[in-house]
């Protein structure tokens, strides 16, 4: 019986497919990897958007057992929740840009010499002197301006004496959006600006 050439190709060329890995597995590697030492650690990206979920989750275990509207509580504190974490993502991206190395004599094969344009990098510079110059010297009156902000928004909410929980959904997720705006920026935008170069 011949054997044809073309059939052993066929099957030298074919990949070999590798069975499916058990779920526990792949849930594994979806929320850890493994460092140089072989040890097991969490990614910051799922700590991140595990908090947030909890988050989210306690807005709606609140809202349930609060009077008068459940869904009005529920829009005002998920509101409440986006603005502090919108707020907290802009912070935290003007800390996180990372800089350029500037070369003065940099040039093309042309001859002409190119600068990167370093405005974002100058405003973040700026912004963040500001914002802790300015953090320091008003130290004082940081806790009376907190309980300020949580009172104008807790007027959203139709339910009196909700200050405290106004102010801990600020922090919380003001917080969380500062993470994830400054880790991205100095992770993912690092590597953007590297590439373009």
């Amino acid at each position: 019986m011949a054997v044809d050439p073309n059939e052993i190709n066929k099957q030298a060329t074919t990949p070999v497919k590798s069975p499916p890995k058990p779920l526990w597995t792949r849930l594994s590697d979806f929320i850890a990897t493994q460092d140089e030492k072989g040890r097991q650690e969490i990614k910051w990206s799922f700590a991140l958007v595990f908090g947030i979920v909890v988050g989210i989750f306690l807005i709606g275990l609140y809202s349930v057992y609060s009077p008068p509207s459940r869904g009005h509580v529920l829009a005002a504190s998920l509101l409440s929740a986006g603005a502090a974490f919108a707020m907290g993502l802009l912070v935290g991206f003007l800390f996180g840009v990372p800089r350029a190395i500037q070369n003065d004599n940099a040039s093309t094969s042309t001859g002409t010499t190119f600068k990167a344009n370093t405005n974002l990098e100058q405003i973040s510079d700026w912004l963040t002197k500001i914002i802790v110059g300015v953090g320091l010297v008003q130290l004082a009156t940081i806790p009376g301006k907190l309980r300020s902000l949580a009172g104008y928004f807790a007027t959203a909410f139709g339910v009196p004496d909700v200050a405290p929980i106004v102010l801990a959904i600020l922090g919380y997720f003001g917080i969380f959006g500062f993470l994830l705006g400054y880790l991205w920026a100095r992770i993912y935008l690092m590597k953007v600006f590297s590439d373009k170069e």
